[in-house]
């Protein structure tokens, strides 16, 4: 079981955990390893909504499909919601 790699501690689960990664560099979570979006481009605010947007999709997405699992209830943070 994976968390998905559209959320920010998937992206970083999997660049630390892929074989295929040559020259293996250890960091904290950021945008830089996470899949692009799709489509055009963006500033900077508009593209970290649409990053938000997909991660929270995808979660919830997660969620649906491992409803064994005991999650925290879910909370917004007001300033980053678009």
């Amino acid at each position: 079981m994976e968390l998905p790699e559209e959320t920010l501690a998937g992206a970083l689960f999997h660049y630390a955990t892929d074989p295929d990664v040559a020259d293996y560099q250890p960091m904290h979570v950021n945008y830089g390893i996470i899949k692009p979006l799709a489509g055009t481009r963006m500033k900077k605010k508009e593209r970290y909504a649409a990053y938000s947007k997909r991660s929270r999709e995808a979660i919830e997405g997660f969620k649906t499909a491992h409803v064994h699992l005991k999650f925290l209830p879910s909370y917004e943070v007001p300033f980053l919601v678009p």
